[in-house]
């Protein structure tokens, strides 16, 4: 693609993320996603699985050479990754049902 062409795409992408977020909000569906991924989380112990790695962090560095922005810098990549693969999948495909109900 051209230096035009891409700036388009990207302008384009972002207003489509934007209009999705937008419905989202509006529909209640964002509300509604968002207390599935915490029960689907909860279910999965995943919060036990970012706290243990949490506290590995603060046992290498010690509690008095750490700050609460350097756990969470540190551990955003970790907590993503131990997010299970069905997981991701169950909102993807919920995403996907909502986009392809509000093209009709």
């Amino acid at each position: 693609l051209g230096k035009k062409q891409y700036c388009f795409t990207a302008v384009m992408s972002n207003r489509i993320t934007d209009n999705i977020e937008k419905r989202l909000i509006e529909t209640g569906e964002r509300e509604r996603l968002t207390e599935l991924l915490r029960s689907l989380l909860r279910s999965s112990n995943w919060a036990e699985k970012v706290r243990e790695e949490c506290l590995k962090i603060i046992q290498r560095d010690g509690i008095d050479g750490i700050t609460v922005e350097t756990v969470v810098t540190e551990i955003l990549p970790t907590a993503r990754r131990l997010v299970p693969e069905s997981i991701k999948r169950q909102l993807l495909e919920q995403l996907q049902q909502f986009c392809e109900e509000e093209a009709e």
